[in-house]
């Protein structure tokens, strides 16, 4: 029975002492602009190479806060965990920027999707996805 109850507390002392936050990676310094909140304010798909490219303004209100210890939240971002990772990747051709978006919920994953920095400054965000077309999205910083 002692064994039991030393057992108890010791599970239970590992659930007190894991945070919900240990697997957050902070924002890298030279990633800092990345820091706020954003609201989408377009999207595009491509459709084939007769047509250019045409940004579509987005309808509603959909944001997003991007914190600097790596965690995120917005209003379409229901779960219950929302995470993002930074970083330099390299390809065959050259380095790119790219931001990772985390989702999971009743901690099991339910979505990870990656996007190349296209531009970032202190009023622009422009994401282009991984898409075996062309699509991206452009955010605007909401200024506090």
């Amino acid at each position: 029975m002692k064994r039991i109850s030393l057992l108890t507390c010791a599970i239970a002392l590992l659930f007190v002492t894991c945070k919900k936050d240990d697997h957050l990676s902070p924002v890298p310094d030279e990633f800092k602009a990345l820091v706020g909140r954003w609201k989408l304010v377009a999207t595009y798909d491509y459709i084939n190479d007769d047509q250019p490219i045409l940004w579509t303004p987005t309808t509603g209100e959909k944001e997003m806060t991007l914190n600097a210890n790596g965690s995120m939240t917005g209003d379409y971002y229901r779960h219950d965990y929302n995470a993002f990772k930074v970083g330099t990747n390299y390809n065959y051709v050259r380095p790119f920027d790219s931001v990772i978006f985390v989702y999971q919920h009743n901690g099991t994953p339910k979505d990870t999707m990656r996007y190349i920095i296209r531009k970032l400054d202190a009023d622009t965000l422009t994401l282009n996805g991984f898409c075996i077309e062309l699509c991206g999205q452009k955010y605007a910083r909401i200024k506090q």
